[in-house]
């Protein structure tokens, strides 16, 4: 395959790990990164996803790797949507997905009380990424969908401290009732996930 999509979460749970990955020896001109979500807010942004991923991420050896991002100013973000949707569709499914959980368990930007909910965790849908909102959050974002991000041939969650783990064991104990705990989209997916716990 000449090109590998790799999907990775903001926040600051993964700057550690970006730092690490960065230094590794590999092909990053064949490696295409995208934002599991992302808020309607410009690169310069401090709440910028994409430019948290260049600052940490795209250095040292991974410099040469490219990024899809999904911000452009300009544009609606319901046709945003729309645009950044076509654009994926002709690079998925994605290779590896790295995924982060917030203590709501919300997992990229579906969070239980996301206005789009529904949307977001149907895996019938033909939606890729779209955009959504809650009361917890103070802006719009494009997501990802459950469906995607469940269709990775390689699924990653990452977690930090112990009220994450709290939270996860949680959500580990039932594989219904996605609604509160989006997280278990993933957790109890047909793909192997691999759960990276540090204190």
């Amino acid at each position: 395959k000449d090109r590998v999509v790799l999907a990775v979460p903001g926040g600051s749970t993964p700057k550690l790990f970006f730092h690490k990955l960065s230094k590794i020896q590999l092909d990053w001109n064949r490696v295409l990164i995208i934002p599991t979500d992302e808020r309607f807010v410009p690169e310069t942004s401090d709440l910028s996803n994409a430019g948290f991923i260049r600052s940490t991420l795209l250095q040292n050896c991974a410099m040469e790797a490219k990024i899809l991002t999904f911000f452009k100013p300009s544009i609606p973000i319901e046709e945003l949507a729309w645009h950044i949707s076509n654009e994926l569709r002709t690079i998925l499914p994605i290779d590896i997905c790295i995924l982060g959980m917030g203590l709501d368990m919300h997992t990229a930007s579906i969070f239980p009380d996301s206005d789009r909910l529904d949307d977001a965790l149907d895996l019938n849908t033909s939606n890729v990424l779209i955009p959504i909102k809650s009361s917890s959050i103070n802006e719009m974002r494009l997501t990802l969908t459950a469906r995607v991000l469940r269709e990775a041939s390689e699924l990653h969650l990452l977690i930090t401290g112990p009220d994450k783990k709290t939270a996860l064991n949680y959500a580990l104990q039932s594989k219904d009732d996605w609604h509160s705990a989006p997280v278990r989209s993933i957790l109890f997916s047909d793909t192997a996930l691999k759960i990276h716990y540090a204190n």
